[in-house]
């Protein structure tokens, strides 16, 4: 399912916007007009083939609002691998704030792999951090479009607020975080980077790991 229509369909609602706008500006400057005799509905306007300026304006607004109610029920229904990871990163982030190591692990992969530490041995420093009161809270926020590979792999950027006593009140960083569709077809994190909000990613200059 394309991302353009489920994920963010602001574009699309902005196009059937726009459509009914222009026809419902018809529409109105047209208003009372009448050819033949009798007026018809547009379904048997359209059945008889005698659709008046107004008919067609009537009917195209009716089917703008048919598309626009499908649109939001694909957006209500449909779980894409965008959302999938979105969710992933918003339970590890409660996982920080509940202080549940095994909600945050569940999201991370065996093939986990930070600066050459495994999943194995990069859970007693997250155990440590949480116990300790270093890292409190984690937000995340303003998630960009995954950017998927060929390899079941994808990159998504986005921002974090950590809390703890390790942390500067005001301090906020940029993320860039690798996800993998491991076996069982769960999107896990394989990896990430931590980067001051300003540095653009591309340049590699992360703060985590240095």
């Amino acid at each position: 399912m394309p991302s353009w229509l489920v994920d963010d369909p602001t574009t699309v609602y902005l196009v059937l916007g726009l459509l009914a706008l222009v026809l419902g500006v018809v529409w109105w400057m047209n208003r009372g007009e009448d050819f033949g005799k009798k007026r018809l509905g547009w379904l048997r306007g359209l059945i008889a083939r005698r659709l008046t300026l107004n008919q067609f304006c009537a009917m195209g607004l009716t089917l703008i609002a048919v598309l626009a109610v499908v649109v939001l029920l694909l957006g209500i229904f449909v779980d894409t691998d965008q959302r999938r990871i979105q969710r992933a990163i918003r339970e590890m982030s409660d996982g920080v704030r509940e202080r549940n190591v095994d909600k945050i692990f569940s999201h991370i992969s065996n093939q986990f792999n930070l600066a050459g530490r495994t999943k194995e041995s990069f859970r007693p420093m997250v155990e440590g951090y949480i116990r300790n009161g270093d890292i409190t809270e984690v937000a995340a926020w303003g998630f960009e479009e995954p950017e998927f590979t060929k390899d079941n792999e994808a990159k998504i950027e986005f921002m974090i607020k950590p809390k703890g006593s390790l942390i500067k009140p005001q301090a906020w960083f940029r993320c860039v975080a690798t996800f993998v569709r491991d076996p069982d077809g769960q999107w896990r994190l394989r990896t990430f980077s931590v980067f001051e909000p300003q540095i653009d990613p591309a340049s590699r200059r992360s703060i985590y790991p240095p």
